[in-house]
């Protein structure tokens, strides 16, 4: 990313604390100064599922897909979603609508699986593929869980994936 004199650039942190004590955190940004040449933007093209309600003590499964950008070298998928979360999935999703090879997954929703492609092959998407998202929650509580911004309350569903040229990022629905 490109970076102008004066502009800031903010993080959005998501933290748990469940001891009594309070707990310091640290966060580390490393920047470095590149020649142009040697420097290629990149975008990111985000999911967003609101169609979460898991039921009081039951269960939910939610789901979409995006359309890559057209000729982009995706280099990192993940998947973002909260406490309640049991499995979140990133896959293929081939042009006959078959789901091919897992991209991203994980069961650990604090310590989600980040996938990275650092050289050739990056991944890539052929003409009529997309990336499937699915999030599945479990909900020992007596009330609905619904999309909000609270780790311990609320869920998320979110692929997150970045990629080269920066072009405007396909469609995630």
């Amino acid at each position: 990313m490109t970076v102008g004199a004066k502009e800031r650039i903010t993080f959005d942190l998501h933290y748990i604390n469940t001891t009594t004590k309070a707990i310091n955190v640290q966060v580390i940004l490393n920047a470095n100064k590149v020649q142009a040449e040697k420097f290629e933007k990149a975008n990111a093209q985000i999911s967003f599922n609101f169609g979460i309600a898991v039921p009081p003590h039951g269960t939910q499964t939610v789901q979409g897909d995006c359309t890559p950008a057209p000729n982009v070298k995706y280099f990192l998928m993940q998947t973002h979603s909260h406490k309640y979360t049991t499995k979140a999935i990133v896959q293929r999703k081939l042009a006959n609508g078959m789901m091919g090879e897992v991209l991203s997954e994980s069961t650990d929703w604090e310590v989600p699986e980040v996938r990275i492609w650092t050289g050739e092959p990056f991944l890539t998407f052929k003409q009529g593929e997309k990336f499937h998202y699915a999030c599945s929650y479990k909900n020992d509580t007596a009330n609905t869980i619904t999309v909000g911004i609270s780790a311990e309350l609320n869920e998320m569903c979110m692929a997150e994936a970045y990629f080269f040229p920066a072009v405007a990022p396909g469609v995630c629905n």
